[in-house]
């Protein structure tokens, strides 16, 4: 949605800075870092609000830069009923989201027909990708310690590197505002699913600590019916989740220095029965994630210094006690980052942005089986059958962004340049170009042309048996055109966009046994179009669409003898969402709706278009209790499925009891 456009003359760093230390020290609602603040607004999927930080890499009026962005909040999240942020990036323009069956199992999501890979994701402004599969789960991480989520469509690597190339999803989570906040939550609902979460803030004038948790379990067993003729109905069991995570956030001062640091330790113990085609009734798999990241921003005259470090850890342990074939593997990974930033006002006209970057990953391949032939990292060499080996990545980057908007004028230009070099792959630089052309006081154009690009993962790279030392890093060129309007009781945005990627990264069958090894062989080709209208009726109504519409997703891969579509594509996607806020009550319906895609890369294999429809009312007990009561898939349609083979869960009603 958008916002009226803030009263900005002229955009100077410094004010915005300190605007976004008022909201977070002063706001009772808002709880971001002052690198991350965002202001309140209505919550609503998809919404634009007036001061982003994820577009330009520091705040920036929405309407001052070029590329699209949107708003996920904490009220939305709670709204939908969301388990996971991949539940409410469904109702973003643009976004496919890919869920691997019911809540626990993996949740990936793109942007503009980007695959997973091709979109970055970030937590708290630094990568939170897995270090070994270059991807992010969203089923990691809980939704209750998110306040709010951004998501900037298009090519994005001139300021964020590597695999932003449908663009970024920036996960901002939740900060003291101020010390004795109390919030508890308890949710039970369909098949045994049990939430129950609590948050606290405790601190005083120098230092705010808040403390988060959240513990969930389910038993996931459901019957499911035939799907076409692709697989029978069947019993879906050994699906079951149990999760616990666990948060800890710090704000202080030091000096003039706003520092903010944050500890999250994410645990999961699931059932992992992989595909009805080849399903386990003993796989499971147990998980821990440990993030930590630290902020520090200085406020200078004309402008701040921002550094940040963070730290991905992950224990991932996959077991199958199935007698005729026993499988035990581990593999550990862990990813480190740091960014220095600057944004300084040079003269009138000048927003420069300048910073460096800097990435390493290291993985443990434990217990797999290496083939006597096949390419190994350094560390793996003389490995044997069910050795343990070890590979290792790094890279630096420098990059700098000039935004150009004289006093008064109707343009704002912006132009920037990174150049990134990646240990095993050749060094890429990719330039940026976008623009703004306000019409009106209520309507503007932009534009947006950008490089691109993504680096092999150390899977693709090292895995023994499959990874390839020689792959090179994927290249795209990205470009969109749109608008943006508002009047005083509607907000919408348009926007043309496309993507062309070259040396795109495949598995090509390398024997008769079926076995698959990555190679940059293909070019594939995106365009599409978005769109979303919100309307408000008075104070208390409210409605959202969105729609996108993938004209074209196609595998240009030579020798092809006919068009292909690229896998799990849809023909298009949309969603909607009403609800109505009067005194004590609140209700809603929200929908999404996916369309035909492709399961395979012959396209043979086609999966229908499938809607999935949810309803709630939620009630004010008193000024402190909430009592929310929901029901989601209210078709019962079991065949919503994102990859073919996961069934989801039917009709499920819940009723939550929560503090405000």
């Amino acid at each position: 949605m958008i916002r009226k456009k803030a009263a900005v003359s002229h955009f100077n760093p410094l004010q915005i800075t300190r605007t976004a230390l008022v909201l977070l020290f002063a706001s009772p609602v808002l709880a971001a870092s002052p690198s991350t603040a965002a202001p309140t607004a209505t919550p609503t999927p998809g919404q634009l609000g007036p001061v982003v930080t994820t577009a330009q890499r520091h705040p920036t009026p929405v309407d001052a830069t070029s590329r699209q962005t949107y708003i996920i909040t904490s009220g939305d999240l709670e709204r939908i009923g969301a388990l996971t942020a991949a539940d409410a990036l469904r109702f973003v323009p643009g976004a496919i989201v890919f869920q691997y069956g019911p809540y626990g199992s993996l949740a990936s999501a793109s942007l503009r027909g980007a695959s997973s890979l091709q979109t970055l994701v970030l937590i708290d402004g630094q990568p939170a990708s897995e270090a070994d599969t270059g991807d992010f789960d969203f089923s990691s991480l809980p939704v209750n310690i998110i306040d709010h989520i951004e998501v900037v469509s298009g090519g994005a690597s001139t300021l964020y590197g590597s695999a932003a190339m449908g663009g970024v999803i920036n996960i901002i989570t939740r900060h003291p505002v101020s010390a004795g906040n109390l919030n508890l939550a308890a949710q039970v609902g369909y098949q045994g699913a049990f939430m129950r979460a609590l948050g606290v803030t405790l601190g005083g004038p120098d230092v705010l600590a808040r403390v988060d948790a959240q513990a969930v379990s389910a038993r996931n067993s459901f019957a499911y019916p035939a799907y076409t003729t692709l697989y029978p109905a069947g019993v879906r069991t050994n699906s079951d989740a149990e999760t616990t995570d666990m948060g800890i956030a710090l704000t202080g001062h030091l000096g003039a220095v706003v520092a903010n640091a944050s500890l999250h330790n994410d645990t999961s113990d699931l059932g992992a029965p992989g595909s009805v085609f080849f399903a386990s009734d003993f796989a499971r798999q147990q998980r821990v994630y440990q993030r930590v990241n630290l902020d520090l921003d200085l406020p200078l005259a004309r402008g701040d210094v921002d550094f940040q470090m963070a730290s991905n850890g992950r224990r991932l342990h996959f077991f199958d006690t199935t007698p005729s074939f026993p499988y035990d593997n581990q593999a550990n990974g862990d990813g480190r980052s740091a960014s220095l930033r600057t944004t300084l006002e040079l003269g009138r006209s000048h927003i420069v942005t300048a910073g460096y970057d800097t990435t390493g990953a290291e993985v443990t391949f434990d217990q797999s089986f290496v083939p006597p032939t096949a390419p190994l990292p350094p560390a793996c060499q003389g490995a044997t059958a069910f050795d343990s080996c070890r590979a290792r990545s790094a890279s630096t980057a420098w990059y700098v962004q000039d935004e150009l908007h004289a006093p008064g004028a109707p343009l704002t230009v912006s132009a920037g340049l990174r150049n990134q070099r990646s240990q095993g792959t050749q060094p890429v630089s990719v330039p940026s170009l976008g623009a703004v052309v306000d019409l009106s006081k209520s309507v503007n154009v932009r534009a947006n042309y950008a490089r691109a690009f993504r680096t092999p993962n150390l899977d693709e790279r090292y895995f023994p048996g499959y990874g390839s030392p020689k792959l090179q890093p994927e290249y795209g060129a990205t470009y969109d055109i749109g608008m943006r309007g508002h009047s005083s009781r509607s907000e919408y945005t348009f926007a043309y966009f496309g993507q062309d990627t070259t040396n795109l990264i495949v598995n090509v069958p390398i024997d008769a046994f079926g076995d698959v090894a990555p190679f940059n062989v293909s070019r594939a080709l995106v365009r599409g179009i978005e769109t979303s209208v919100t309307e408000h009726v008075g104070s208390f109504a409210h409605t959202y669409i969105a729609y996108t519409d993938f004209l074209r997703a196609s595998d240009m891969t030579p020798g092809n003898t006919q068009p292909i579509r690229l896998l799990y594509r849809p023909t298009s996607t949309s969603a909607f969402s009403a609800w109505i806020d009067r005194e004590s009550w609140s209700y809603g319906v929200d929908s999404t709706y996916v369309g035909r895609r492709y399961a395979n890369e012959a396209n043979t294999q086609m999966l229908t278009p499938y809607l999935v429809t949810g309803v709630h009312v939620k009630k004010n007990l008193n000024r402190r209790l909430v009592l929310t009561m929901r029901v989601d898939n209210i078709g019962n349609n079991h065949n919503a499925e994102d990859p073919l083979g996961y069934p989801v869960v039917g009709s499920a009603f819940s009723v939550r009891l929560s503090t405000r």
